[in-house]
């Protein structure tokens, strides 16, 4: 419908995919460094209110890189399996984060990952692990954004 908004002068700002990933469908990154933890014991007192109350949720698996807590990932049940989560501005930690995370989940398990273009480390892992894109939104405007 984006042509249809367009004819009354609204303008793409923001593009969100959500892709899928079947665990057993890719190659496996089975290293893992010493430093990953999975983060129960470091404080969530710098994060959002809105995780701060995900992380809080024993439901939730969460795995972090360093004591700083600058790199995080973390997956929780969504549809059909999980949604996974990734925070970090190196392209091997996406890697490594996304897999010590599904490592566990059966084969045959549904994996989820929304990306933008605004994380391109995120959609270049979704290209390079072949994951199929199962849902798009374009986001549009019509005024100036200031």
């Amino acid at each position: 419908q984006e042509s249809f908004y367009e004819k009354f002068g609204f303008s793409c700002y923001f593009d969100v995919n959500l892709y899928k990933f079947i665990t057993g469908s890719g190659r496996v990154h089975t290293e893992f460094p010493s430093t990953l933890t999975n983060a129960q014991s470091l404080s969530t007192r710098q994060y959002s209110p809105y995780l701060q109350k995900l992380l809080a949720n024993k439901d939730v698996i969460y795995r972090v890189m360093d004591e700083d807590a600058t790199s995080f990932a973390f997956s929780f049940g969504f549809k059909d399996g999980y949604k996974v989560t990734i925070n970090t501005e190196d392209i091997n930690e996406v890697a490594i984060l996304f897999f010590s995370l599904v490592q566990d989940y059966p084969l045959g398990t549904a994996i989820y990952m929304q990306t933008t273009k605004l994380s391109p480390l995120l959609e270049a892992f979704v290209k390079d692990l072949q994951m199929t894109r199962v849902s798009h939104l374009t986001r549009m405007y019509n005024k100036i954004l200031t």
